[in-house]
């Protein structure tokens, strides 16, 4: 399966206003939040780790949009380049 090319452009076409809310939530609505999405898979629904400004670490799970239950973080190398808050509110509509 082809990995994922997730650009600021795609994100709102492929992931929706809907799941682009959920993920800036879970950023914690903080400017100094980056999230990556994983690269494997559909697209649909990806897990995706968001970074807090304190080096913070949490693994999300993209259907339900609550913690992973895995306490090590994403394989780095499945994940996409950071964006940041700032992106995500953008591709959302926000700003």
């Amino acid at each position: 399966m082809p990995q994922l090319s997730w650009t600021i452009d795609n994100l709102t076409s492929q992931l929706g206003n809907l799941f682009l809310m959920k993920v800036k939530n879970n950023m914690r609505n903080h400017e100094k939040s980056i999230v990556q999405f994983g690269i494997t898979g559909t697209g649909q629904q990806p897990n995706y780790q968001v970074t807090l400004p304190n080096g913070t670490v949490l693994t999300i799970n993209g259907l339900s949009h609550k913690q992973d239950k895995r306490t090590d973080l994403f394989n780095g190398s499945n994940l996409s380049e950071p964006f940041t808050y700032e992106q995500i509110c953008t591709a959302h509509g926000d700003i």
